[in-house]
């Protein structure tokens, strides 16, 4: 049973002619629910991907950069408070899912995650992260079980079994 906002686990999916990208039901039972489903996307901060969470992750994203400022403040440092918010809201946007698990990917975060129709994602705790194949293959070795996983379930047709 999959706890909400708790994302684990691999798989694959492909984002169709009309622009629009199915998550899985793995990764889709997961989010939590309210009036519909909504979905926030935005590009990692420091991985060459995607990451999607549930809406319910914003006020943790705020409270991180309070608790940032405030440790910033205890030690005597500068902290921009105003390029925090950028860094972590500016590119996020909130999309509503069909009744399938479908949402339409927005063109500039297309771009920026390279994605073109074959995505691998995979669960990472309080997000999912979504993955254009070929650029997470070239990452570093670091990204070296995700490799495995993806090609794993590019060379079995997206099953996981």
């Amino acid at each position: 049973m999959a706890l909400a906002g708790i994302y684990s686990g691999p798989a694959l999916s492909a984002i169709d002619d009309k622009g629009r990208l199915a998550i899985p039901a793995t990764l889709r039972n997961s989010i939590p629910k309210s009036d519909g489903i909504t979905l926030c996307v935005t590009k990692h901060e420091k991985s060459d991907c995607l990451i999607a969470f549930g809406p319910e992750r914003l006020q943790k994203m705020l409270d991180d950069i309070s608790r940032e400022e405030q440790n910033a403040i205890a030690r005597g440092l500068d902290y921009d408070r105003d390029a925090a918010n950028r860094r972590k809201f500016g590119l996020t946007e909130q999309v509503s899912l069909d009744g399938s698990g479908r949402f339409i990917l927005p063109p500039v975060l297309k771009m920026l995650g390279k994605l073109d129709k074959a995505v691998f994602l995979h669960g990472a705790g309080e997000y999912f992260e979504i993955w254009d194949p070929q650029t997470l293959m070239a990452a570093d070795d670091s990204y070296a079980p995700l490799k495995v996983a993806a090609q794993y379930l590019m060379d079995n047709g997206g099953k996981r079994k």
